[in-house]
């Protein structure tokens, strides 16, 4: 899996996400850079992080998207200070400065370039069913994703995808 070769640097020291996602399970989940008024951002997202870390699927998710020449969504991953030490068991008066200093800023992200990637996503995915397994869930949680992003795009809000542990 391509995937499992990049560990996820997110401070002084990197994570394998797929260690983490094995062991515990994961969800993706959209972030917003504000709330939206109306907008409930609430989805599963399990499907589509599994679909990313299984060895039963033929191809990653991640790998599907660097075949169709698009974004993966893992690329749309980042987290807050607070998430980060929250994972550590630390808080910002416990964190050393040299850790807090080295930890990545968050990133924002333009909503069109996630709806672009889950689109095109959704297309593969109908068009080739046994890739991944459960890809009615997997689809589902990518037409969530398009769902949410559509309205912070209307609202002019940015957004980033995070992982739920």
């Amino acid at each position: 899996m391509l995937f499992t070769t990049k560990p996820l640097a997110i401070c002084c020291t990197s994570f394998n996400i797929e260690e983490v996602a094995t062991r515990m399970g994961v969800a993706y989940f959209v972030t917003l850079e504000r709330d939206i008024d109306g907008l409930d951002t609430m989805m599963s997202g399990k499907a589509l992080s599994s679909a990313d870390f299984e060895d039963k699927c033929e191809k990653t998710i991640t790998r599907i998207a660097q075949e169709l020449g698009i974004t993966p969504l893992t690329d749309f991953l980042s987290f807050s200070l607070d998430t980060i030490l929250g994972h550590m068991e630390l808080t910002r008066e416990e964190a050393p400065q040299n850790v807090i200093d080295n930890i990545k800023p968050e990133e924002w992200f333009d909503p069109g370039d996630g709806i672009a990637s889950a689109s095109a996503l959704i297309s593969f995915l109908t068009e080739h069913p046994t890739v991944t397994p459960n890809v009615k869930w997997v689809i589902s949680d990518l037409e969530e994703i398009i769902r949410i992003l559509t309205v912070a795009q209307e609202n002019g809000v940015r957004w980033h995808l995070e992982i739920d542990v």
